[in-house]
């Protein structure tokens, strides 16, 4: 259990990676229960046991390939879209893939979250669970594992698409792609730059991918200061380009 910001997606807490990989205490679960208006993730990898697949869009029928490969799940839940599944965790990496433009798959493990009924999503629908067994009656070891060469079959099922770096990028998915090989810890002219481009290319609808991928670091100014900086924002001359340079640097390949 993780305190969210209340109908966010995002931890209320820094430093909320390291319980990926450690367990919170009970003093810990008592103060994060006393969080008002909460929202509630689950963090994953090696201390919950947990993995999830996250389902997107289902481009061309691509979901039921995929669970025919892995075995379905007795633990989903839905939000806005998509669905989630879980999965013993068994040492997967944390992965993203695509089929061209379209967001099809997420593998979250270690150094993710998952927001978990009965979470508010932040365009105010509830998070609820699809199946009579939830993460709270299930313990970890009782969930199916993701065999590797299951795992395999779907990485070549979907292999991530190829991003084009190009001044304008007119694909929401491509922009949080890109983001992912890049730290929220950066320093604060990056951070601001990749508000300032997801702004421009995005327009509002880039406010909650910037908080979500800021979230994620020790830097992050909580989601009040962070609007304030995104309003001050008036077209300083920063487009798509300099995010893709960016995650460029970090290892975020491209074709041209």
């Amino acid at each position: 259990m993780l305190p969210l910001r209340p109908r966010e997606k995002s931890p209320a807490i820094r430093g909320w990676q390291r319980f990926c990989t450690e367990t919170a205490g009970p003093h810990l679960l008592r103060q994060w229960m006393r969080v008002p208006d909460a929202n509630i993730g689950v963090c994953l990898g090696p201390a919950s046991g947990v993995t999830a697949l996250d389902f997107d869009e289902d481009a061309d029928g691509l979901h039921g390939r995929i669970v025919e490969l892995v075995g379905d799940s007795p633990v989903k839940k839905a939000g806005r879209r998509g669905y989630t599944a879980f999965y013993r965790f068994g040492g997967e990496r944390s992965r993203h893939y695509s089929s061209g433009k379209v967001s099809v798959l997420d593998v979250l493990a270690t150094g993710r979250q998952t927001v978990v009924p009965a979470s508010v999503h932040p365009e105010g629908a509830n998070y609820r669970w699809l199946t009579e067994r939830t993460l709270e009656n299930t313990p970890a070891g009782e969930l199916p594992e993701l065999r590797p060469e299951a795992m395999a079959e779907v990485a070549r099922l979907l292999r991530p698409a190829k991003a084009l770096f190009t001044p304008r990028v007119s694909h929401r998915g491509r922009m949080a792609d890109a983001l992912r090989c890049i730290s929220p810890d950066v320093p604060y002219p990056v951070w601001r730059d990749v508000g300032m481009a997801l702004k421009d290319e995005l327009g509002e609808a880039g406010f909650p991918l910037w908080v979500e991928w800021s979230a994620g670091g020790e830097k992050y100014p909580g989601s009040e200061q962070a609007r304030r900086v995104w309003d001050s924002f008036r077209g300083e001359g920063i487009h798509a380009a300099t995010l893709f340079y960016h995650a460029v640097r970090h290892g975020y390949r491209v074709s041209r």
